[in-house]
């Protein structure tokens, strides 16, 4: 290994990133300079907490981070993911609803409308049917890249603190 690849290892382990503003920090720092997040607190952390956190609308308390919490498994996530990706499973797991339905729409919506695609024609059907199919297009790359990234550890899960008793 050479000297400049040996730099950039030093580097690199000297600072982590905060998991709630960004910020590049010293790696024996206890809390983040900018936002106050207590780095130990943080690690326990869960996605169930997340889930309550926007059931109550309580956004401010939800960060996400690309390591799993305890309570999500990178099998049962990457099975999802695999298998019913196309239709959103893998944002149903881990809570984010709204980005699965987004999925489940475009990619049935666009399955349904090729499907009826002899039934039916007119300028109405086929400007549907050109939105469906860039939508379907979109989440298939979406689902691409999240597979990649639930496979090398780079997909943000939301996370929140338990509430202080």
């Amino acid at each position: 290994m050479g000297k400049n690849q040996s730099k950039k290892l030093k580097k690199s382990k000297e600072f982590i990133r905060c998991p709630r503003c960004n910020l590049k920090v010293a790696s024996n720092m206890q809390n983040c300079g900018r936002c106050g997040l207590n780095f130990n607190k943080a690690k326990t952390a869960t996605n169930k907490e997340a889930k309550l956190a926007f059931k109550l609308k309580e956004y401010q308390r939800v960060i996400s981070v690309s390591t799993l919490p305890s309570d999500i498994s990178k099998t049962k996530l990457i099975i999802a993911c695999l298998f019913g990706g196309l239709f959103g499973a893998h944002y149903y797991y881990i809570g984010r609803i709204y980005r699965g339905l987004i999925n489940l729409i475009s990619t049935v919506g666009y399955f349904l409308l090729y499907y009826l695609q002899g039934n039916l024609s007119g300028y109405v059907y086929n400007s549907f049917l050109s939105i469906f199919a860039c939508m379907f297009a979109v989440v298939f790359v979406f689902w691409t890249s999240d597979f990649i990234k639930i496979c090398f550890n780079r997909f943000k899960v939301p996370v929140s603190l338990p509430y202080s008793k």
